[in-house]
């Protein structure tokens, strides 16, 4: 038997502010590791609920890798064009919460919405992500 606790992103935007430029930490969740330094970089309080919440959907979106761009996609998979050279989905961020999900233009894979629920689709249940930061109320991606 044994017990996981997993943190969330508070101690790492913590060390953030506190000068860090790498953080060695032990469990905190993947959707954590992004979240942190948008909540650092923009300075959202605590209390954002509206922003932490986009930054842990965009965090989740590319915790799974090249999920997000097209590696477990089941829409048209045939035309996702290279995925032997899939590229690694990368969060363009924004101080208002928005994002864009792209990935480097010499890589293979598709980004668009279709690849979306193979990413997501697995934690979503039944419509909110639990996370120990927040649990953003989830609306079909469009």
């Amino acid at each position: 038997m044994s017990a996981n606790a997993y943190l969330g992103a508070g101690p790492v935007v913590d060390a953030l502010q506190r000068g860090a430029q790498i953080v060695i930490t032990g469990r905190v969740t993947d959707t954590g590791l992004t979240l942190a330094p948008m909540m650092h970089a923009f300075a959202w309080p605590a209390d954002a609920w509206d922003l932490i919440a986009a930054g842990t959907v965009a965090g989740h979106i590319i915790e799974c890798g090249a999920q997000a761009s097209g590696g477990n996609c089941l829409d048209r998979w045939e035309s996702i064009p290279d995925l032997a050279n899939v590229g690694y989905p990368i969060v363009e961020a924004r101080e208002d919460g928005s994002f864009d999900l792209v990935k480097h233009p010499a890589t293979g894979g598709r980004i668009d919405v279709a690849a979306l629920p193979s990413s997501s689709s697995t934690k979503w249940r039944p419509r909110a992500y639990i996370t120990p930061t927040v649990s953003p109320t989830l609306r079909p991606f469009s």
